[in-house]
């Protein structure tokens, strides 16, 4: 009967002491929280630009992209063949201006910072423009028209 009560006692006090090794001490001042909290806004910050264009499936995603003037657009390549992007054209609202970056499968890419408001459209001219197409609205603009890659 005593060898119950010995062992009823050390399991009792070994709860107690696990219990209490796993409470903190309330302070909460470690040194090591505050920089925990800011680590994961840091990494999805660097996830990639909030101005990216993704070629993939064959199409640029998204499609239509609004932004600030004197904003950088990224375009990236995550499909296993090359894709270009080529400035045109195809609606009257169109800005004029001259772009023209092979992008290389899987990770390739290129970059336009825009600087004056207007509508800038382009395409892959490897896969047409009736697949691969885009504009870019910088400023308060907008597009009224389909592009071909919308019909």
């Amino acid at each position: 009967m005593h060898r119950r009560r010995f062992i009823g006692a050390v399991v009792a006090s070994g709860t107690v002491a696990l219990a209490g090794c796993s409470g903190g001490d309330g302070d909460g001042d470690d040194g090591e929280n505050g920089g925990d909290a800011t680590t994961a806004p840091e990494t999805t910050t660097e996830a990639g630009p909030a101005n990216q264009v993704r070629a993939v499936n064959t199409s640029f995603d998204p499609i239509r992209l609004e932004v600030d003037p004197g904003a950088t657009v990224v375009w990236n390549n995550e499909d296993s063949v090359p894709h270009t992007v080529v400035s045109t054209e195809f609606t009257d609202q169109a800005t004029t201006w001259e772009y023209d970056k092979r992008m290389t499968a899987s990770g390739g890419g290129g970059e336009f910072t825009f600087e004056e408001e207007g509508v800038y459209e382009y395409f892959c001219d490897i896969h047409g423009e009736s697949s691969m197409c885009g504009a870019i609205l910088v400023g308060d603009v907008s597009l009224d028209a389909s592009l071909p890659c919308e019909e």
